[in-house]
């Protein structure tokens, strides 16, 4: 399983990398930087290297220090992030774990290419966000296989939540109205069969704060990560 977060930077502004490789010192350092600066004594000693290029997506690597509580403890963690910008869209992709960790290094990136640490910024999903994926999902011959969502109508009465996993949700009759009608949607998951040039099935997972998970394949290479990153853009920004 691979872990992602999904978030959105400014189009009218072109992006400047003015060298490969950038450390931590640096950006803790820059202007703005202060917005995160009760993060430094957690995520240290890190570089940012800019890795090349895959399609029409510029590709980086986060490789730093965290502290993570073991037991009673805390010791230092090593821990590689890839952050994956888009050239001409409005997304960029961190792809690995932590969270607290992914929130410095994409605010890292963002002072790289942008010389300001905010102008990349989460991507929260809304319930229209979600329907026009699972919409593009179904249009390419994918299948629901997760639904989690709040206050919803159904069989006459009103579900704080409903939570489903199965093949094939789609097909369950009345959902595709409970979807729609329902107050809020906190995830949903897709599977292909096959999918474009992945070899096997695709199967992931996005909520709503705009994270998510990719369950097959296990450890997905670079162009299969692509194949993601092009999908979500399809179906959130109604890029072709």
């Amino acid at each position: 399983m691979l872990d992602f977060i999904i978030y959105t930077q400014p189009i009218d502004r072109e992006p400047v990398l003015v060298k490969d490789t950038y450390t931590l010192d640096e950006f803790w350092n820059a202007p703005r930087s202060s917005a995160l600066r009760e993060l430094a004594k957690v995520v240290k000693q890190g570089t940012l290297r800019f890795t090349g290029e895959i399609g029409e997506y510029r590709c980086f690597l986060f490789d730093c220090y965290y502290l993570e509580r073991h037991g009673p403890t805390l010791v230092d963690v090593q821990r590689p992030l890839e952050f994956w910008q888009s050239k001409k869209g409005a997304l960029v992709i961190s792809f690995g774990f932590p969270r607290i960790a992914a929130r410095v290094g994409v605010a890292f990136l963002s002072f790289a290419v942008f010389g300001d640490p905010l102008q990349i910024v989460p991507f929260p999903l809304s319930k229209q966000d979600f329907l026009n994926l699972k919409a593009k999902v179904k249009q390419l011959g994918g299948t629901l296989t997760i639904v989690d969502i709040r206050k919803a109508s159904w069989g006459g009465g009103i579900l704080r939540q409903i939570m489903l996993k199965g093949l094939g949700l789609e097909n369950i009759p009345g959902l595709e109205n409970v979807l729609e009608t329902s107050e809020s949607i906190k995830s949903l998951g897709f599977m292909f069969r096959k999918f474009r040039s992945i070899e096997g099935k695709l199967s992931f997972r996005v909520t709503d704060w705009g994270g998510g998970q990719i369950y097959a394949p296990p450890n997905p290479q670079p162009h299969e990560r692509a194949e993601l990153f092009k999908l979500l853009e399809e179906s959130l920004l109604g890029i072709t």
